[in-house]
This record gives structure tokens, sequence and C-alpha cells, in this order.
């Protein structure tokens, strides 16, 4: 059994963005609602420093989760188990830390098949 991506990271990179992007539409929803005039663009400048501050804890959450295989910053954060994903640089199975790993080792892939792995996890 070797290492595994931790599932805490990529649940907090991901809250980390979500509440990013909620500062920024409560910050434009008040400022629109309150109708602050001059006092509003401290407001506004307060959620758009904030939502930024946020992004870049997601952005440092993210730089934790490093493929097992290869060590590079591949992974894209998943909330919870499902759909099993690749590293698009050396076909390693990503296996979050709350997953099994029995179903986790396919036979090594290389060329087209490896880059279809790959794509195929972006898609939705």
């Amino acid at each position: 059994m070797g290492p595994k991506v931790s599932r805490m990271w990529a649940r907090v990179s991901l809250s980390l963005a979500m509440a990013s992007a909620a500062a920024l539409v409560l910050t434009l929803a008040l400022g629109e609602l309150l109708d602050l005039g001059p006092a509003g663009a401290g407001l506004a400048i307060g959620g758009v420093l904030l939502a930024g501050l946020l992004m870049l804890l997601a952005v440092a959450a993210t730089a934790r989760l490093r493929c097992p295989g290869c060590g590079k910053q591949t992974v894209r954060p998943q909330w919870g188990p499902g759909r099993r994903l690749y590293c698009p640089l050396c076909g390693a199975a990503l296996v979050y830390d709350d997953e099994e790993e029995d179903a986790a080792q396919p036979e090594a892939a290389s060329g087209p098949e490896r880059e279809e792995r790959w794509r195929s996890g972006f898609r939705d």
C-alpha cells in the first residue's frame, strides 16, 4: 500500500474556493441592496480583498495535493469518493486516503490511452 492523496486538503481547498466566490457575491449583493454611496467603496474593497485572500489560501491548500507516483501537483481536488482519476504525467491512480486501493491499480498505459483517461476525469 503506497502513499495516498489527502481528502482533507482536497476539501479544504474546495471549501475555501467556494467561500471566496460567496464573499464576492455577498459583497456585490450588499453593495447593491444597501446603496451606501461613497462608504460602499470600502465595503467593495474589503470584500474583494477577503475573496482574494480566501482564493490564495485555496491555492495553497491545493498545492498540498500531490501525485503519489511522481510527486507533482497534478491532483484535482474531489470532495468525496467517486470516479477514479489518474495523474496526467505518470498515469498513476490517484487514491485518496478514505478509499480502497484494490481497484486503483490499472495496467500501465501510455500515449493516447493515458491521455484519454486524463481527459475523461475533467469532463462533466
